[in-house]
């Protein structure tokens, strides 16, 4: 993509300002919102631009200036009320900037916009807040579930879909008694997309040994059941990073990439060199980055990274000068013989009898000797790229005849021909004509052959050698191997190699293998990483909107296609979610009102997002109570939601009340107060409310509210409020997860307690189990009407199944209802009231008792507990399966919290950089003498990485490397832990909600429910009693 400039000028005398298609972007949600805070201000940046950072001050001072963009208005301006003073510094949009982005076609022009209050305040920083956490938790909150399936319509959870919700990825199974998967016929038949993994050849001589210890599964299983446990694993040691034996591995191949919307084909050449996915997009890259990227390791000398592909002889002139340079001059020359070594005789020989001076053996023996095992391979593969492009030999050889003496030692030169003419030489002022000077025309020439040029003979020939390229790919790949389907039933990976070696279905164990059955093993399963973000990147969790799309979008700073396997920036961000297919307008605007007309509907929300999902209208409401108005209020708003939703079954509609709790200080509330006690209080009077009909039945509103199965009501605090609502716009499906929860608990019961412990799904989730498509699919509503329950005592239809509890002494039976749950949805309230309230069965025993399984969070959010059950159940320190109990997971030191921290390596690589170089990120950070301590990070995979090397070996590298390069090869352990937190307190968006588990959170500086809402090290299930609203007073189970 291009970039555009948008050009805003108010008058002749006033300067233009230029814009990018980014900054009219934030431009246009300023105008869509009326106003926004300095710090809403930069999270909307952040979404925009896809990781987290915050808008120059010097672009915000251009816009504010007389006769610009925004209005500036300070905390200090007057207000005729007092009390709707606000504590923080908003930003407005002029009206010649409205009128202006009217004549762009980026936002009508409207006079319905929010004036600038604190119940307004809140409302924006609740849509804000849930606008950053879709943009960047995309793993806690299950927004990408991908499966693998094989041919024989077999399925096995990927480890990735579960990555958070077990310990260190370990992969737990879907189905009882060890059986690998379902059979679901017919569901791979059509498959719209496709993976062609094209191996030239299998390198056996990389041990894998150390790598397939990672997978620990016993007895029978399916090939793909350990490809998806590796695929995690393998993304933990590359997020990491410093794992040898991977690297050693990687290290025999490169990978060339092409990507479509229907096809993306992964070539695997053989090579000595690094391995690096930046390859795929040389072709479309251009010359001066390639050079760039390629200078950047010119004095790095390991004779162990030599390749033998066309990336070798990129990095050829670089990496070894002169001699290197020399000897494929030599060669050249001589019209490429090939080159053998004789250990015995210490002499180099050609085929064609033709020599060497001695004198020259003798001053290069050193180097000579150095290389004598890859000298053969290299010119072999010489003649090969030679064949695919045939102008190599005489650009090359162009080159080095026109080099001066000092440019070439033992080159031998063509003679001239009697009546050859030299041409006549034009010496350019203050430009002297070098060794490097030349060296570096004969680098650029040789990577102009190998990449594409812009000149059409260029562009020719790159076509033409491409298409030999491929004919003789082809020749060489056209045995299946292995076939696939991933990440869903609709894309089939298929792998082709040069020899007939083929994966078996099935295994015993991993030793069944041979070498180059393993390797291609390991292969596959790094492929699966390289597939995710191009599948992220190419559907979205709503579908297209052209509306908000502007004509050309700017090339991102970190492109995702540029990016190595975990290096992209699809480590912080997620790909699928784009914030333009969603409309964030004013209610009014959205459905066409004026201000003083006479509205059909009952209600007016303060805060309105729509948008389309597989051609379904969804909607979502924001209410927001300013604790200005009583819970019989905000009853009667939500039975207006039911009769709307009632009459338009069509759309999909999300209804919220958030509460102001104190996280965005206001002068009513300055402190944050969790409202554990005010969401319990108003979810019981909507319980117990209830409207009289004609035949003077009671029809209560929960009741209502389940008919109504297009409708899910959020009742929550400001702070928590952008969990549900990012949920929403990702289309989160949390089955997978609870399913997890439950496995864990049952197993975990069963060790440390008195009872045998069984977990029976469903009937409903069973059929889920059995069907991939439904189970794992984004945004499936077929999934929410499957667990929201119809009819009253009906527990399969809105369980995930019983826990069956059997004592290990008097064999007695007790039985718990599973019931899966999110903190604020009321529909799983209203299932666990109804159970509690069941006082038997029809067989006259005891109703069994419900747990409530809440997804995996990063910290523990504050979930719905009524107030009558305070006094109706008390409770102990151990497990007892006749009493109520919720029970919430938080995850621990994960995956997902890792590739955050790769990330600001990546980020701010320079800053990392100077920190090995000087003690600090900068020099005014050595001023303040701040100290980042010596705490490190656990890696994900200790046992197979090495201890952290010394400060002092890291500064000698940073040295002689630039950042990306130094902090690319550094582990995640070597960074200080106090780096990783400066770097997000201090240089990432202030005030977001959702951050990283290693910091707190901006409200909760000092506060007593400060250990509430803590992130654990390790993966934990905390489980708590029904007996208090506070969630920080209840009962704590331990098992």
């Amino acid at each position: 993509m291009t970039k555009i400039n948008y050009t805003f000028k108010y008058s002749k005398k006033t300067v233009a300002l230029k814009l990018t298609s980014q900054q009219v972007q934030l431009l246009r949600f300023i105008g869509i919102f009326g106003f926004v805070t300095t710090a809403q201000l930069n999270l909307l940046w952040s979404a925009i631009v896809k990781y987290p950072t915050s808008l120059s001050p010097s672009i915000l001072s251009k816009w504010c200036s007389y006769n610009g963009l925004c209005n500036l208005v300070p905390i200090s301006a007057k207000r005729t009320n007092k009390k709707e003073k606000l504590l923080h510094t908003t930003i407005t949009l002029t009206n010649q900037a409205r009128k202006w982005l009217a004549e762009i076609n980026v936002l009508p022009y409207s006079y319905d916009y929010s004036a600038i209050n604190s119940h307004n305040e809140q409302a924006i920083e609740t849509i804000v807040q849930s606008i950053y956490t879709a943009t960047f938790g995309k793993s806690p909150l299950s927004s990408y579930l991908p499966y693998i399936t094989d041919t024989d319509d077999h399925y096995f959870y990927c480890a990735k879909a579960l990555r958070g919700a077990q310990l260190k990825g370990v992969i737990e199974r879907a189905s009882q008694n060890r059986v690998t998967g379902a059979n679901h016929n017919g569901l791979n038949k059509g498959a719209s997309q496709k993976v062609q993994i094209h191996i030239s050849q299998l390198n056996t001589t990389a041990t894998t040994d150390k790598l397939l210890q990672l997978i620990s599964l016993s007895g029978t299983n399916r090939i793909i059941n350990y490809m998806s446990c590796l695929s995690t694993k393998l993304q933990g040691l590359l997020t990491d990073g410093g794992n040898s034996e991977l690297q050693q591995l990687l290290n025999c191949y490169t990978i060339n990439t092409n990507d479509s919307s229907s096809t993306l084909s992964i070539n695997i050449l053989p090579s000595r060199g690094c391995l690096s996915t930046k390859l795929s997009t040389a072709t479309t890259s251009s010359k001066t980055n390639n050079v760039t990227n390629i200078k950047s390791v010119r004095f790095h000398n390991k004779f162990s990274n030599l390749g033998v592909g066309p990336d070798y002889l990129k990095e050829l002139f670089y990496q070894h000068l002169p001699i290197l340079q020399q000897l494929l001059q030599l060669k050249l020359a001589i019209c490429f013989p090939i080159l053998t070594f004789l250990n015995s005789t210490k002499q180099l020989v050609f085929k064609r009898n033709e020599r060497i001076k001695k004198s020259t053996i003798t001053k290069y023996r050193p180097y000579v000797a150095l290389m004598s095992p890859l000298i053969t391979t290299l010119f072999q593969k010489i003649l090969i790229i030679n064949d695919l492009y045939p102008n190599l030999l005489y650009d090359l050889t162009s080159n080095t005849s026109s080099a001066t003496k000092r440019d070439v030692y033992i080159a031998s030169r063509p003679k001239r021909e009697k009546n050859y003419r030299l041409k006549k030489i034009v010496k350019r002022k203050k430009k002297q004509d070098s060794y490097s000077h030349n060296l570096f025309n004969q680098q650029s020439s040789l990577i102009g052959i190998l990449n594409s040029n812009n000149s059409d003979d260029k562009k020719n020939s790159h076509v033409k050698h491409e298409s030999q390229y491929k004919k003789h790919l082809k020749k060489k790949t056209k045995h299946l191997a292995f076939a696939y389907y991933y990440p869903n039933q609709f894309i089939r990976v298929e792998a082709y190699t040069a020899d007939n070696i083929c994966l078996p279905m099935e295994l015993n164990s991993i030793d069944q293998l041979n070498a180059e059955q393993q390797n291609l093993l390991i292969i596959l399963a790094y492929c699966n990483i390289l597939i995710d973000p191009w599948y992220q990147s190419i559907h979205s969790t709503a579908d297209f909107d052209a509306k908000w799309h502007l004509p050309v979008q700017d090339k991102l700073k970190y492109p995702l296609q540029d990016a190595p396997a975990q290096r992209g920036i699809d480590l912080i961000s997620n790909p699928s979610f784009d914030i333009n297919n969603y409309d964030f307008r004013s209610f009014n605007q959205q459905f066409g009102y004026t201000f003083a007309e006479s509205k059909s509907l009952p209600f007016v929300a303060d805060e309105m997002i729509s948008f389309t999902r597989n051609q379904r209208k969804h909607e979502i409401f924001l209410e927001l109570d300013n604790r200005t108005e009583s819970n019989q209020t905000q009853v009667q708003k939500i039975m207006n939601y039911i009769w709307y939703a009632l009459k338009h079954q069509e759309k999909e509609i999300s209804m919220l009340i958030a509460i102001t709790d104190g996280s965005l200080k206001s002068r009513k509330v300055s402190n944050y107060t969790n409202l554990g006690r005010k969401v319990g209080n108003m979810t019981s009077l909507f319980l117990r409310t209830y409207l009289n009909t004609d035949q003077s039945k009671r029809v209560y509103l929960g009741a209502l509210y389940r008919q109504a199965k297009n409708l899910h009501i959020y009742i929550t605090g400001v702070s928590e409020a952008h969990l549900d609502i990012a949920s929403i716009l990702l289309g989160s499906n949390y089955l997978a997860d609870q399913l997890v929860t439950v496995r864990q608990l049952s197993s975990r019961l069963a060790k440390h307690t008195r009872w045998n412990v069984t977990y029976t799904v469903s009937k409903k989730v069973s059929k889920l189990l059995q069907t991939p498509k439904l189970l794992f699919n984004t945004g499936n509503q077929s999934f929410k009407k499957i667990l929201h329950p119809s009819v009253r005592n009906e527990y399969d239809t809105c369980s995930l199944g019983t826990l069956r509890f059997t004592d290990k002494i008097s064999g007695k039976v007790t039985k718990q209802i599973l019931i899966p749950a999110q903190e604020h949805e009321l529909v799983a309230v209203i299932n666990a009231y109804n159970l509690l309230n069941q006082r038997s069965t029809k067989l006259g025993q005891q109703a069994p008792t419900p747990l409530l399984v809440y997804p995996h969070r990063v910290r523990a959010a504050t979930a719905i507990v009524l107030p009558q059950y305070t006094k109706q159940y008390v409770y102990n320190s151990s497990y007892t399966p006749i009493m109520p109990y919720l029970i919430q997971p938080l995850y621990g030191d994960n995956l997902p919290s890792h590739e955050q921290l790769r990330w600001l390596t990546i980020q701010y690589a320079k800053a990392i950089h100077n920190y090995f170089l000087i003690g600090a990120v900068n020099q005014a950070a050595i001023k303040k003498d701040i100290s980042y301590g010596d705490a490190r990070i656990d890696l994900l995979n200790n046992v197979f990485s090495g201890r952290p090397r010394p400060y002092n070996e890291l500064r000698n590298l940073a040295r002689k490397m630039k950042p990306l390069n130094f902090v690319n090869q550094l582990c995640l352990n070597e960074i200080p832990l106090g780096l990783y937190k400066f770097l997000m307190t201090e240089r990432w968006p202030q005030g977001a909600y959702y951050v990283p588990r290693y910091i707190d959170l901006p409200y909760l500086a000092e506060h007593k429910f400060k250990k509430f809402f803590f992130s654990p090290k390790s993966e934990i299930l905390q489980i708590y009693g029904l007996d208090k609203l506070d969630p920080s007073t209840r009962s704590q189970i331990k098992i």
